[in-house]
Order: C-alpha cells, then sequence, then structure tokens
C-alpha cells in the first residue's frame, strides 16, 4: 500500500468516524426519550441511568395516558383543524391577492405591492391586546376558529409577497392568449396561473 493510499483510507476512516459520532449524539436523546417512554415509573425511579430497554418489560401506559386521558387526541384534532383551514385560506386569498397585485392595474396598487410585508415590522406580541378586544366585543373569545383568523393574518403576508414575486416571472402572453380565447379572469388564475405556479403554491 502506498503513501498516498494509506492516506486516503486514513481520511475516510476519520469522516465515517466522525460521521457516527455526531449521528450518535443527535440520535441518543430520541432514543432516550423513547426507552424511558416505553419503561415502567417504577423502574425509571429505581434505575433512571439505565439505558437499556427490557423488550419483555415494556409499557405502553403512558401513550394511553397521553392520549386519552389527558384529551391528547383531540388536541392533535384540533390543530389539524387550524392548520388545514388556515393553510387552504392562505393558498386561495394568496392566489388571487398576488395575481391582482401583479397583474391589475388600480388606485394604490404600488403602495399595496410594497406594503405587503408591513405587518411583520410589528412584533407578534403587540397585537395580542388589541386582538383580544376586537374579539372580545365580536363574541368570538374561547373559539377555535379565532385561531385561524390570528394564524392568517400572520401568514396571509407572506404568502402574497412570495407570489406576487413568482407571478410576475411568469410570461404575460399566455395570460392573454386565454383572455382572447374567452376564459374570465378566474378563468386565466385557474387554467394557467395555478398550473404554472404549482412549485410556488407547494411552498407557501
Amino acid at each position: 500500500m502506498t503513501r498516498e493510499r494509506l492516506e486516503r483510507s486514513i481520511i475516510r476512516l476519520m469522516r465515517i468516524t466522525g460521521i457516527l459520532f455526531f449521528v450518535l449524539i443527535v440520535a441518543f436523546p430520541f432514543y432516550w426519550m423513547i426507552a424511558s417512554s416505553l419503561r415502567p415509573l417504577e423502574e425509571i425511579l429505581m434505575n433512571p441511568a439505565n439505558l437499556g430497554l427490557d423488550f419483555r418489560k415494556i409499557d405502553l401506559s403512558a401513550y394511553y395516558n397521553v392520549l386519552f386521558d389527558h384529551g391528547f387526541v383531540r388536541y392533535i384534532l384540533n390543530s389539524l383543524y387550524v392548520s388545514i383551514i388556515t393553510v387552504a385560506l392562505s393558498v386561495a386569498l394568496a392566489t388571487v391577492g398576488g395575481y391582482a397585485v401583479t397583474r391589475l392595474r388600480f388606485r394604490g396598487q404600488s403602495f399595496m405591492s410594497y406594503s405587503i410585508l408591513i405587518i411583520y415590522m410589528f412584533p407578534a406580541i403587540v397585537l395580542v391586546i388589541p386582538l383580544y378586544v376586537i374579539f372580545s366585543h365580536m363574541g368570538l373569545r374561547d373559539s377555535i376558529n379565532v385561531l385561524i383568523l390570528v394564524y392568517l393574518a400572520q401568514t396571509l403576508p407572506v404568502a402574497l409577497y412570495m407570489l406576487r414575486s413568482y407571478f410576475k416571472t411568469l410570461p404575460l402572453e399566455m395570460e392573454n392568449a386565454g383572455l382572447i380565447d374567452g376564459c374570465t379572469r378566474f378563468g386565466v388564475i385557474w387554467r394557467i396561473i395555478i398550473p404554472l405556479s404549482a412549485p410556488a403554491l407547494a411552498s407557501v
């Protein structure tokens, strides 16, 4: 074995060893959490430093208690409900709004185009008290649907900004061809803009 091949072998071995070392560092906390969750509470209290896992003594009561006794399933369903509706509304409104700001001509278009992200000039905590007062007067307090409005106010500006920038790169000739063929503005959005903007919509 030549010196060059020996050096390559040593470098390769050191690289593999380093990668495995960092993988173990990252994976160990997850292993510890899973192993601890599958052990009985008495065993954890008696021997908390035990790193092993006896498959004959696996205890799933912790998962049952979290999912059913503490209502965790309901929390998951609520999160899915809020997130799915928020994403759907954000994509739909940002698509229509981004197209309007990019292609249509109306008074205040330039100001609206450059002030989309103005809401991010203010910390989210600044909006807490005003939103609480507004929703209290509207009778929407303690409602899960209020979360959709709050998240929508945070996600819609950035989604609108991203789609506006992407719509500017689309060829205007294709939209004009659709209008000549008899499509309405919404028809152009549905038949031309949305298919061409699939990557941007997926990222939003």
